[in-house]
């Protein structure tokens, strides 16, 4: 599924995703009553075989774009495990984007340092998109790099599930040119239909 990001605040989710099999058996292992947004997504990573499989969804997700996209873009540390498994899996080179916030005055937010990033299309990984702020941080650290190089980029993002309930949906309506591909969405209304269908306890 995908959304531009100037038009969350009228996106009407659908729940589609609740026919795929792949798809539910993500959401029933990483479910988690105890935490307030039920969303476990460290436990993912602990599980090498689902690893695969939510790796393979997220590049069935995107694979007719594929081809459009010069690099992967890892958003910080739970976008890394994703992005590089889909990098040497489906030969895309990768780049790692760190909030623009560190202590050291050689702290670098784009890694390597000196990559060029002028005129491309990146295509930034990670986990969840729930208010939006790392995902905007990150497009903003790419676009103030091309803009150095006297130039632009285009920025998307790839996530596995959207928190529409939580998306700064004014904030993120600035980024008119980025698109979110998810998974799935997220929300009391998805929880009530999973329940019904003993998807989750």
């Amino acid at each position: 599924m995908e959304v531009k990001f100037e038009e969350m605040d009228k996106h009407e989710p659908v729940t589609d995703f609740l026919n795929d099999e792949k798809v539910v058996s993500i959401i029933r292992y990483i479910f988690d009553k105890r935490l307030p947004d039920k969303y476990n997504e460290w436990k993912l990573f602990s599980n090498h075989k689902l690893l695969i499989d939510i790796v393979g969804a997220l590049y069935d997700l995107i694979n007719e774009k594929w081809d459009d996209y010069d690099y992967l873009g890892s958003l910080g540390s739970s976008g890394a495990p994703l992005t590089y498994i889909l990098s040497t899996t489906h030969s895309k080179d990768a780049i790692f984007i760190n909030d623009d916030w560190g202590v050291t005055s050689f702290f670098q937010p784009i890694k390597p340092y000196d990559i060029e990033v002028k005129d491309k299309k990146i295509l930034l990984v990670d986990s969840v998109f729930e208010s939006g702020l790392t995902a905007c941080n990150g497009i903003d650290i790419l676009k103030e790099r091309a803009r150095k190089e006297n130039g632009d980029v285009t920025v998307d993002v790839l996530v596995i599930t959207f928190f529409p309930k939580y998306a700064d949906k004014t904030f993120v309506k600035e980024y008119k040119d980025s698109t979110l591909y998810y998974l799935y969405h997220w929300d009391e209304a998805v929880e009530k239909e999973m329940e019904n269908r003993g998807i989750i306890p």
